[in-house]
């Protein structure tokens, strides 16, 4: 028999090849790839949650019984009260904070300052180190948690920690849950005095961390948790606050659905916890759908994002039973029937959908070869017409709006896009306007024609209630967006197959963006920054092509764009580190790029391997330091971490390894440097780069050390 092969679709990160950057044929249209999607329902109670939940959950208790929650608390801790620190000096203003997306709004990180002092993770500690003045500087207070941190803020006088919970099932209070795993941590710290912190709140979130935020001095919190586990200790994940369970209010609270199919839908808590007021309680909601993957925060709205994708298997059942239905007995259409009709609490859509399939395929598996043969090509033919009309919508991205002020959330709506987003500057809000660019990835689906299996980047702008006011797509076919920021009424896209196409486009109209200009140039960035509204800073990859055609990846790339010239933006100056397998943070995490503009300087942990060399043969390591106008960059020199002769392979000089002398972060305090790795701060002259104090953060050398938390 004649067997129809089912493809998965995924996400192909594109080889290189020929370059086929067709801007020029770009389609503008208001409404092309965008959907809005179903109205957001609600449940009412948890019977109506629990019905729903039924026919998509897997698991069972198992001979497990329920048990009643304790109430008993953890017991609580707190530095005793100490003077402040003496010597201290005045506060400055002059200090680097967070590389952050949306002004007002920040993010978490693993290296903050206040400009007095730094809070920096290393391994399981958290330590605060007194920055000023430089001669002084040192560890003042050493937090150590039971499990590791993962990041953290510092608002409001409140220094945030957070991670991945796995001590809670030994509390006490859990003792008798069924669940005692997948949790997220929160410990909200009192930094009055840094060198005496106080923990004024210990939280658990039952989910894993997916994302946060932290504005008008509330921390918003974001967890996933699979809905199938949800018949063992109750329906909705647990929060935690100071060992007792919180309530999730004195009604049933705001849990909402669509009503589509689910496949792996989780539940999606956002919590906002209040950084002033520690009695305030927690406000949850909460948000049936399929794990988040990026988010955008604006000053008043959360963008929630998911990818769909097609799902080629339910297609092609679809498909086989239009073709067979008039072939089948009466006896067999009854039977497929009888199936549609089963009560969804028993059967889901999926089950009723691959049980229909064991009908059509036990039907072809007694025809004779010819006839079975004659049936799969009119299935193929279909497949193939059917195919062909939504090649375009094979990925979607579903974006969910919430409203947020203080600890209100009001959802607002939800809408799809075609293609699939790269991360959180993908997007922007603007005037009320949300505009988002997407790639449709190639696909390996067996209908997809050569034509078909080509990718492209769109733009799209919608209103503040969702609808689609203007787009562009199908730019750059043949290449995916590997960097995207939207800034000044216009949206930057970089797209990489061979060289590097730098789209300056036109959003500051709603209805209409076009593209203004493009410049090709070898090599591609990976993130955006703004230098002023004529310059664009670009960081990624040097490439080449090899006598075979082939494109290559070389070392760290920096480039300068004049973009003063909408529509002939220029690359103006670069600067090109290292050789093949050189790496840093800060191409795929912003948090890690540090311009000082008010100091002509950039700063950027680097990993550099030997120009020429074979692929990955190490050459240094640490904190790349620029000059840089709206000019020219030109780099200063390299402020390592490490010791002399020291390399990837050197596990001897230390009791930990050469990685905890990699350089991850940079900061900036008045005229000096400070870099950050997890075994060293490392103090450094702005301007000269002279050095001036290193703090060994393994040292036993803090005030105050606060162990076991």
């Amino acid at each position: 028999m004649k067997k129809i092969i089912f493809l998965a679709l995924a996400l192909l990160i594109l080889a290189p090849a020929a370059c086929n950057v067709q801007a020029a044929t770009a389609v503008s249209s208001s409404k092309a790839g965008v959907k809005k999607v179903k109205v957001v329902k609600k449940f009412n109670n948890i019977a109506e949650l629990k019905k729903f939940l039924t026919p998509l959950s897997y698991s069972s208790n198992y001979g497990y019984s329920r048990g009643a929650i304790m109430d008993t608390a953890v017991q609580s801790w707190s530095a005793p009260t100490a003077a402040m620190p003496s010597g201290a000096v005045a506060k400055t203003a002059d200090y680097s904070s967070t590389n952050i997306q949306v002004a007002g709004v920040d993010e978490s990180d693993i290296v903050k300052t206040d400009g007095d002092y730094i809070y920096a993770l290393s391994r399981n500690n958290l330590q605060i180190i007194k920055a000023r003045p430089a001669g002084q500087a040192r560890v003042v207070t050493t937090i150590q948690f039971k499990n590791y941190p993962q990041d953290m803020y510092i608002s409001d006088g409140k220094l945030v920690v957070f991670g991945n919970d796995y001590s809670i099932g030994d509390m006490p209070y859990a003792k008798t849950w069924i669940r005692r795993y997948g949790y997220t941590y929160v410990k909200i710290f009192d930094i009055a005095n840094p060198a005496m912190p106080k923990l004024v709140r210990d939280l658990s979130f039952e989910g894993n961390y997916s994302d946060s935020r932290v504005s008008g001095g509330y921390l918003y919190f974001l967890t996933n948790y699979s809905s199938g586990q949800w018949l063992a200790d109750g329906i909705l994940p647990k929060a935690v606050d100071g060992g007792k369970i919180v309530s999730y209010g004195k009604t049933f609270p705001n849990v909402y659905y669509f009503d589509i199919p689910y496949r792996g839908a989780s539940f999606t808590v956002l919590a906002a916890v209040s950084l002033k007021d520690n009695a305030r309680p927690i406000k949850r909601d909460v948000y049936l759908m399929p794990d988040n993957q990026n988010l955008y925060v604006s000053a008043n709205n959360f963008y929630l994002t998911y990818t769909k994708y097609f799902n080629e298997d339910d297609f092609l059942i679809r498909v086989t039973r239009n073709v067979l239905q008039p072939y089948l007995s009466p006896e067999e259409n009854d039977r497929i029937a009888k199936i549609s009709a089963i009560d969804g609490a028993i059967l889901n859509d999926e089950e009723k959908l691959h049980k229909i399939d064991l009908v059509l395929q036990n039907y072809l598996l007694g025809l004779d070869d010819a006839k079975r043969t004659e049936l799969s090509k009119k299935i193929e033919d279909l497949a193939t017409v059917q195919f062909k009309a939504q090649v375009d919508d094979l990925e979607k991205t579903v974006i969910q709006k919430i409203a947020y002020s203080g600890d209100t959330f009001t959802y607002q709506g939800s809408v799809e896009v075609r293609g699939s987003l790269l991360n959180q500057f993908s997007m922007d809000e603007d005037n009320g306007y949300f505009r988002v660019a997407t790639t449709k990835n190639r696909n390996w689906s067996s209908f997809a024609t050569a034509e078909d299996n080509v990718s492209y980047s769109n733009v799209y702008i919608l209103d503040k209630d969702l609808n689609p006011t203007g787009a562009l797509e199908k730019l750059a076919k043949g290449e995916r967006i590997y960097s995207a920021r939207f800034m000044q009424g216009r949206a930057y896209l970089v797209t990489f197959q061979q060289v590097d196409p730098l789209f300056v486009i036109d959003v500051s109209n709603p209805v209409k963006p076009a593209v203004l200009g493009q410049l090709k140039v070898p090599g591609f960035s990976t993130y955006l920054h703004p230098y002023d509204e004529k310059t664009i800073i670009g960081f990624g990859r040097q490439t080449a092509t090899t006598d075979k055609g082939q494109v290559v990846t070389k070392g760290l790339k920096i480039s300068l764009f004049d973009v003063s010239d909408v529509a002939n933006p220029k690359e103006k100056s670069t600067v090109e580190l290292g050789g093949q397998g050189s790496d840093s943070p800060a191409l795929y995490d912003h948090k890690a790029f540090m311009l000082a503009k008010s100091k002509n300087r950039l700063v950027i942990p680097v990993y550099l391997t030997k120009v020429g060399g074979t692929w990955g043969d190490y050459q240094d390591s640490g904190a790349a330091v620029f000059a840089i106008d709206s000019q020219k960059i030109t780099q200063l020199g390299l402020i390592s971490h490490h010791r002399p002769g020291a390399t990837p392979y050197d596990w001897t000089s230390r009791n930990d390894n050469f990685y905890g002398d990699t350089v991850k972060r940079a900061l900036y305090i008045e005229e000096n440097l400070y870099t950050i790795s997890d075994n060293y701060v490392k103090i450094n002259n702005f301007s000269s780069l002279k050095d001036l104090k290193v703090v060994d953060l393994n040292l036993t050398n803090s005030d105050f050390n606060i162990i076991n938390r």
